[in-house]
C-alpha cells in the first residue's frame, strides 16, 4: 500500500551563491602541508615477512637535512610568462630573433620565425669558426714567445686577452647550436623547478654570470612584449636631498666624507667641525652702521695691519667664525688695533648678562 509524504513548502526560495575570495588568505606552511618523514611503519605480507625501509628514528637523528623551497632567498618572485607555456613562446621567439640580428618580427608562424632564427645564428658560426682558428694559432705563438722570454709582460697580457676570447667563441659557438632548447632549460631549471644559478650549470653546462645573463635579456623581452615582471626586493637606497660637498670650501666631496682631499689633509676635523657648527647657527645680521664702519678702506686696513703684525695665519676662531674685518669687534680694533671676533664678543656678552659667567 503506497502511502503519500508531505513535502513542505518553503516561505521562500534559496539562493546558492558561487564562494568568494577569501579575505587576508595566507597560505601556511606550517598548518596547510605537513611535513613527510623518512620513517615508515612496519608492514605484514601475507607471508608474515615484515618489509620496512630500515631507517628508525636512531638513524633520522644521524642523518642531515635539507629543505628545498621554490624561490629561496631570491631578490624578485617569479614572473608569470615563466610558468605560461604560450607567453614563454612568444618571448622565446623575440629573444632569438633579436640574437640573431633581426630586430623586427618576420612574417610567418611562432615555429617559422623560430626556424629563420636559428639558420642565421647557424650562418654566422662560419665566421666565429674563422675567429676561433685564428686566435687559437695567435695563442699558440703567444706561447713560443713566452717559453723564450717568461718575463715579457706584453706577452703576458696579451696571452690573457688571448684565452678570454677563445673562451667566449667556444662558449657562443657550442651555444648557437641548440640554442633554444638550452635557453628553456634554463628557464625550467630556474623558474619552475627552482634552481639556482649554480645549480643551473650542472643541468645545462652554462656558467652561473651566463645563465644570470641569459635570464636578465629574457625579462627585458618579456618586458617588451607587455608582460608583467615582478620588482625586485633590494633595499632601497639613500636618495640625499642635498649635494656632497665640503663644509668648507663646498667642493665635492667623496660619500661618507665630511670635507673634500684638500681641506681634510690641511685643516684639522675638530677646527672644521666647529666651523661647520658655527655656521648653520643663525647669525645676527649687521646693521647699516656697523656693515659701512667694516667695510670701510681704512678699517680693512688696520685689520690688516693687526694681520701682519701678529703673524695670525688662522681662518676661523676656536668656536668656528671666520676671522675677517667684517667679524671684527670696531672698538677693540679702533682703540687698541687688536682684532677680537665680534661673533664671541656678543655671545659672552649674553652670558654675562644671564649670570652664566663672571667679568673677565
Amino acid at each position: 500500500m503506497a502511502c503519500a509524504i508531505a513535502v513542505p513548502k518553503l516561505s521562500h526560495p534559496i539562493t546558492y551563491c558561487p564562494p568568494g575570495e577569501a579575505r587576508n588568505a595566507r597560505f601556511d606552511e606550517y598548518v596547510g602541508v605537513r611535513r613527510k618523514l623518512p620513517i615508515q611503519k612496519a608492514t605484514f605480507d601475507a607471508e608474515g615477512v615484515a618489509e620496512s625501509n630500515g631507517i628508525d628514528w636512531g638513524d633520522f637523528g644521524r642523518m642531515g637535512q635539507f629543505q628545498h623551497k621554490l624561490d629561496s632567498g631570491r631578490l624578485s618572485d617569479t614572473p608569470s610568462w615563466a610558468t605560461n607555456d604560450k607567453q614563454l613562446r612568444a618571448v622565446l621567439v623575440v629573444y632569438l630573433e633579436r640574437r640573431a640580428g633581426l630586430m623586427k618580427p618576420g612574417p610567418g608562424t611562432e615555429i617559422q620565425r623560430l626556424q629563420r632564427a636559428q639558420a642565421t645564428l647557424i650562418k654566422q658560426t662560419a665566421s666565429f669558426q674563422v675567429s676561433l682558428d685564428k686566435m687559437v694559432h695567435r695563442y699558440a705563438g703567444i706561447l713560443a714567445r713566452l717559453k723564450e722570454t717568461p718575463a715579457d709582460t706584453e706577452a703576458l697580457a696579451a696571452k690573457h686577452d688571448c684565452a678570454t676570447q677563445i673562451q667566449n667563441l667556444d662558449t657562443v659557438l657550442l651555444f648557437n647550436k641548440d640554442i633554444a632548447g638550452k635557453v628553456l632549460r634554463v628557464v625550467h631549471c630556474y623558474y619552475r623547478m627552482g634552481y639556482t644559478s649554480v645549480q643551473v650549470e650542472t643541468e645545462t653546462g652554462l656558467k652561473p654570470p651566463h645563465v644570470r645573463e641569459i635570464l636578465w635579456r629574457l625579462r627585458k623581452v618579456a618586458a617588451l612584449l607587455g608582460f608583467h615582471n615582478p620588482p625586485c626586493r633590494r633595499h632601497k637606497r639613500v636618495r640625499y636631498s642635498k649635494p656632497r660637498v665640503c663644509i668648507l670650501c663646498g667642493a665635492p666631496r667623496g660619500k661618507g666624507y665630511k670635507f673634500c682631499d684638500a681641506c681634510g689633509s690641511l685643516y684639522n676635523h675638530r677646527a672644521a667641525s666647529a666651523a661647520s657648527t658655527a655656521k648653520k647657527k643663525a647669525t645676527t645680521p649687521p646693521t647699516p652702521k656697523r656693515h659701512a664702519i667694516v667695510s670701510s678702506p681704512e678699517f680693512i686696513a688696520l685689520f690688516d695691519v693687526w694681520r701682519a703684525r701678529t703673524g695670525d695665519k688662522r681662518r676661523h676662531c676656536k668656536n668656528g667664525h671666520a676671522i675677517c674685518a667684517a667679524n671684527a669687534h670696531v672698538g677693540d680694533m679702533r682703540r687698541e688695533g687688536r682684532y677680537f671676533c665680534n661673533e664671541c664678543q656678543r655671545a659672552y656678552q649674553r652670558q654675562y648678562a644671564s649670570g652664566l659667567v663672571t667679568a673677565r
